[in-house]
């Protein structure tokens, strides 16, 4: 014959089993939420009007080389620089946002891929002379350095 004991402590450890288990899942399935959340709220500024404007303005302008848009747009170290710098630097610093997200195990590529990866490329090598320009004006070798990250991923 069984004691109630020895059966007490049987049910006592499954349970305590189950429940470690049944936590373990919720905490993954809070981590993936908590993960997309963060995604979709950055994905959300994306969208907004400001964002936009600056993206058609830079889809907009032709970029030859460094020296020559700095020309026609002057300084981006001027405090008064022209809109185009303001956009440029806006569309960079979202996704050198998104990209270390990515490079830090915090955002998944796929999702960040799947939202925002079919301009990315073409945009970077758009925006490639200009970065490479700024680096070396600014004296500043990691200027946005988690989009052209994201790139080479990309072209993986």
């Amino acid at each position: 014959m069984v004691e109630v004991s020895v059966v007490s402590a049987v049910v006592a450890a499954a349970s305590v089993t189950v429940a470690a288990a049944f936590a373990i899942f919720q905490l993954r399935n809070l981590v993936k939420a908590r993960k997309m959340d963060l995604i979709m709220r950055l994905y959300l500024s994306w969208g907004e009007v400001e964002m936009k404007k600056s993206y058609s303005r830079l889809l907009a302008v032709e970029i030859t080389s460094y020296e020559d848009f700095a020309g026609r747009y002057g300084s981006y170290a001027s405090p008064e620089h022209a809109q185009i710098w303001t956009d440029i630097d806006r569309i960079c610093w979202f996704v050198n946002g998104y990209s270390y997200l990515i490079y830090k195990g915090l955002a998944d590529r796929k999702d960040v891929v799947d939202l925002l990866g079919h301009g990315l490329i073409p945009m970077w090598e758009k925006l490639r002379p200009i970065t490479e320009g700024l680096r070396k004006d600014l004296n500043s070798p990691k200027t946005w350095q988690w989009f052209e990250y994201l790139y080479y991923e990309l072209k993986r």
